[in-house]
């Protein structure tokens, strides 16, 4: 698997995360930005300790 793609997934979830606190602090996107940004640092995390592009429900 190509290795860049957790650095990819962290980098975009650290920009979500970004965004969130500045252009979107007082919007109900927020909430939904959160769970994505909690889902991709999920996926990056998983994806780096297993080598391969998961769902958090498959990787046990």
């Amino acid at each position: 698997m190509n290795p860049r793609i957790p650095i990819t997934l962290t980098r975009t979830a650290i920009l979500l995360r970004t965004l969130q606190a500045t252009i979107l602090p007082k919007m109900q996107a927020a909430m939904l930005l959160q769970t994505v940004t909690t889902n991709l640092m999920n996926t990056a995390i998983a994806t780096t300790k297993t080598g391969y592009l998961t769902s958090g429900r498959d990787s046990k």
